[in-house]
């Protein structure tokens, strides 16, 4: 049984490999995956990048995650400023 496992991992490893080798075939891989996501969550793949954009532009103040992203960006332009002012 382990070793049916390990040759099922090998093989589907150098599969992946070999179709991720080239730049085409990965933006391929990529999209299927996320039209395959979409179908799974009943969306499309225009409705999450509306999301995206509106997000972008209108902030939630109650996500706590992208509000720390953004005030850590906004502390690092700080310190860039006053260190080469300095």
């Amino acid at each position: 049984m382990r070793k049916r496992t390990l040759l099922t991992t090998v093989i589907a490893i150098g599969t992946g490999t070999a179709l991720l080798k080239n730049n085409e075939n990965r933006a391929k891989v990529g999209r299927k995956a996320r039209e395959y996501y979409a179908k799974l969550m009943n969306r499309t793949a225009d409705d999450t990048e509306n999301e995206r954009r509106t997000q972008i532009g209108h902030p939630d103040p109650h996500d706590y995650s992208d509000n720390k992203m953004v005030s850590e960006g906004a502390i690092y332009s700080v310190k860039h400023y006053d260190k080469n002012k300095y």
